[in-house]
């Protein structure tokens, strides 16, 4: 990086304390940014908005998937929606954690009814077996 002289120098401090090393504007002590900060800031957005890569859409209520087919429907339409520019990568990689989380817990709930089902058949209530399972979960 270029060094300037104390003349050839913006005269501003930069957030550290060190000085600006950007050349002034002609006819003004500062570097572009630091005669203007407002322009900072908006360039800044405008950058930002330019590298947004998704289309923003209105809230809309979204039922949670239930079922490992639900949630495999949801996350082929999920992987759709982030080539097509629909959803932000980062969301879509949340909503594939909570997906397996979600996954998790469906198969733990599911295996926790077989037992307590089992559990009820065993102990004799073959004709109290769904209404024990549902005590049991509750």
């Amino acid at each position: 990086m270029k060094k300037f002289a104390m003349s050839e120098a913006c005269s501003a401090k930069t957030k550290r304390g060190t000085r600006c090393q950007a050349p002034p504007l002609a006819g003004s002590p500062f570097c572009a940014f630091h005669a203007d900060p407002h322009r900072a800031a908006e360039l800044g957005r405008k950058g930002g908005r330019k590298n947004r890569h998704y289309i923003e859409i209105e809230n809309i209520n979204v039922v949670p998937p239930s079922t490992p087919e639900e949630v495999k429907a949801f996350l082929s339409q999920s992987m759709a929606d982030v080539r097509t520019g629909k959803l932000d990568p980062g969301r879509a990689s949340a909503l594939t954690y909570m997906a397996s989380v979600l996954l998790k817990a469906i198969d733990g709930t599911d295996i926790h009814r077989r037992l307590c089902r089992l559990e009820a058949e065993r102990e004799g209530g073959k004709n109290l077996g769904a209404s024990f399972v549902e005590k049991r979960l509750h």
